[in-house]
């Protein structure tokens, strides 16, 4: 035996290797096997899944990946062989039975037999059903009676009703009789109501005009609270009523909760205090009024001073009343219920001179945290914190007593700097706490200062 190796390149990986001889195809068995399942016809992959098979399968020469493969694949061929047997068989017996039409007509006549028989039975079963029920109906004649008439009144109850709906397709007879029918139901109703409230009532025989004017009018107002007490009448059949009678007064105005509360709040004599003034700026009316301090407080409550509101108000009808009463001297305190009422109420005894007085020069100034001052702002200014640059304090001790911030001007460039608030502790009053902090920043900052006032609580000054 030769051991020469002569150089050959496989069909089946194309890779080059040294073979026993010069014309050999492949470097091992795996590539030969490989290579004929690839080339040839069903070689190499399942009959049935067509999945390639492995290397042993290929040795062996199996034609399957499993034995559910060949069983399957096997039943497949049956069931063909099976299918084509009974399609012959159909195919002679059709031909048989076409070509002797005596045995068609064998097959219609059992069929119309079986169809008949059916409906007969039907019918029987119905009629027994009907039997039973009519029986038990129309034994007696007095049941006969009773049904005749039952069916009379139905169709006449029938036309009437065809009648109604003719009539309320013409347009002017509908419109006619919807307006009666309104009529009838709103009378009705009316009527039920008036008879139950009137039972319910009290003292209804002093229920007249004279009695009314004399018992429940004080100073051009008429009591409406005390005549639906006395009465025993609802708030909606009040008005109604007082209509009927024909009483034109105005009501006695309702005062509020806040309201009431901030009357009673101010620590002054009856005498130096008046609510609901009318007389001071004709014909407008102002809730409280202090002459003594030259004062006045409108409690404004946002639904029924806004322009959707129950009694809508003109955009400029708070800044007439605050220019009528500064024309006379007096300032308007504008107080709406959406605000902080006890940064209010230190306001106002600030105005009357009953806070607690700390001297500025007594106090430390001191640069203040923006924290503090958010904090100091949302609990003692009624328009809370803002953004500000500079932020100076005064301090009594340990504690901020009053606050003043600076900001680049916002609107008005003109000027250098703005003022941006400004307030003291609710509860005192810093005397000259704003001049020592005003002097202090234009001492430390050139430039010039702006600063605006809202005038539902300031007019520009100081306090």
């Amino acid at each position: 035996m030769s051991n020469k190796r002569y150089p050959c390149n496989c069909k089946n990986c194309k890779s080059d290797f040294k073979g026993s001889a010069p014309n050999k195809m492949f470097c091992s068995e795996e590539c030969e096997y490989l290579y004929r399942a690839k080339n040839q016809i069903n070689q190499g992959r399942c009959l049935f899944c067509h999945k390639e098979l492995s290397l042993k399968q290929l040795k062996k020469g199996t034609k399957f990946c499993n034995n559910s493969c060949s069983s399957s694949y096997n039943n497949s061929k049956r069931t063909e062989e099976v299918k084509q047997r009974i399609s012959e068989i159909c195919r002679k017996s059709q031909k048989n039975i076409m070509s002797n039409p005596e045995e068609i007509k064998k097959r219609i006549k059992k069929r119309l037999e079986t169809i008949n028989s059916w409906e007969e039975d039907k019918k029987l079963q119905h009629s027994e059903t009907l039997s039973k029920n009519t029986k038990k109906y129309f034994q007696d004649q007095n049941k006969r009676e009773i049904i005749s008439n039952r069916v009379k009144n139905y169709w006449a109850n029938i036309t009437k009703k065809d009648l109604e709906q003719r009539a309320r397709k013409n347009k002017e007879t509908r419109a006619a009789w919807t307006e009666e029918k309104k009529n009838e139901i709103k009378k009705k109703t009316a009527s039920s109501i008036r008879k139950r409230t009137l039972e319910n009532l009290s003292n209804i025989e002093n229920l007249n005009k004279e009695y009314c004017l004399e018992h429940f009018v004080k100073k051009d107002r008429f009591l409406f609270d005390e005549f639906r007490e006395y009465f025993k009448i609802a708030k909606s059949l009040g008005y109604k009523i007082k209509a009927e009678l024909g009483i034109e007064i105005q009501n006695k105005i309702t005062i509020s909760k806040p309201q009431e509360d901030l009357f009673n709040f101010i620590r002054m004599d009856i005498s130096e205090k008046k609510f609901n003034d009318r007389t001071f700026i004709k014909p407008l009316e102002l809730d409280i009024l202090i002459k003594s301090k030259k004062l006045a407080i409108e409690y404004n409550g946002l639904y029924h001073h806004s322009s959707n509101g129950s009694s809508p108000k003109d955009k400029k009808y708070h800044l007439t009343k605050t220019e009528l009463v500064e024309q006379k001297g007096y300032q308007l305190l504008q107080i709406f219920s959406s605000d902080n009422l006890d940064i209010w109420k230190s306001l106002i005894n600030n105005k009357l001179g009953l806070n607690k007085r700390i001297f500025a020069r007594k106090c430390i100034i001191k640069e203040v945290k923006p924290e503090e001052t958010r904090k100091f702002l949302e609990e003692n200014h009624l328009q809370g914190d803002c953004n500000s640059k500079i932020r100076l304090g005064l301090y009594y001790g340990e504690n901020l007593v009053s606050l003043m911030t600076f900001g680049k001007s916002r609107y008005n460039k003109n000027y250098t700097w703005e003022l941006l608030r400004f307030c003291s502790l609710k509860g005192y009053n810093v005397v000259g706490g704003a001049s020592k902090l005003l002097s202090h920043f234009r001492k430390q900052y050139s430039g010039s200062i702006i600063s605006y006032a809202n005038r539902r609580w300031s007019n520009g000054v100081f306090v």
